[in-house]
């Protein structure tokens, strides 16, 4: 069966928050209360969301945040869907990585920016974390070709 089959990606719902808080249970990411906005889900063949990605329109140009796929469906490519199916729309993301996560998002085509390019609000919560130093998070761009 080929990935694409796998999986398809809609808007997200009303409907798929528990889903959605299920998984990013066990992450340090956080589904914020508008949701919907912005907010896109890969979905399986039940419809059940598999990953999510919301995308924030800012002053500083449209961010990532969050962006979240089930363990069990992460190297299906879900991820590198919901990245291409946002950057199709908005030809431009921004979003500060966590250190497990920079491989993946270097891989993919995004590129180190410094910290001045990211929205302030996006910043708060990384640099006021307690775990920062051991994060080591990063501010990437990701510009449509």
């Amino acid at each position: 069966m080929a990935k694409k089959n796998l999986f398809r990606i809609r808007p997200a719902l009303k409907k798929d928050m528990p889903y959605l808080l299920m998984m990013v249970q066990n992450e340090d990411v956080m589904i914020p209360a508008d949701f919907i906005t912005g907010g896109m889900c890969a979905v399986n063949r039940e419809d059940v969301p598999v990953g999510y990605i919301r995308v924030e329109e800012t002053g500083k140009g449209p961010h990532v945040a969050p962006i979240a796929v089930f363990e069990n469906w992460r190297m299906h490519g879900v991820g590198k869907a919901l990245i291409k199916k946002a950057l199709d729309k908005y030809g431009e993301l921004k979003l500060v990585s966590n250190g497990t996560s920079n491989g993946f998002y270097e891989r993919i085509g995004f590129v180190e920016i410094d910290w001045e390019s990211i929205e302030p609000s996006f910043l708060r919560d990384c640099l006021e974390c307690e775990f920062y130093e051991t994060c080591n998070p990063k501010p990437y761009i990701l510009e449509r070709e």
